[in-house]
């Protein structure tokens, strides 16, 4: 089996507060077909803080979460620009 998620734009996002709240893009889990994920846009080329997340946690763009043998994932040409995040040290 095959997945593909390609040509998307994710943007226009804005999440704040506190308690565990993460922006995430693309996140795949548990899934044995192959991925194909490629040419898509995180946020915006033009517009500041597209994705803008304040919150005390991440903000991921692509996760694949699981690992099957013999399965090869392909990751190509995605955009990511103008990401807003807070950095909690």
């Amino acid at each position: 089996d095959t997945i593909n998620i390609s040509n998307n734009v994710i943007g226009g996002i804005s999440i704040s507060g506190s308690g565990g709240m993460s922006l995430r893009g693309i996140d795949i889990t548990g899934s044995s077909a192959t991925m194909l994920i490629n040419n898509n846009l995180f946020g915006s080329t033009t517009i500041a803080n597209s994705l803008n997340q304040t919150t005390d946690n991440s903000l991921i763009g692509i996760i694949v979460r699981g690992n099957f043998a013999g399965v090869t994932h392909q990751i190509m040409n995605n955009t990511f620009a103008n990401l807003n995040f807070l950095i909690v040290l």
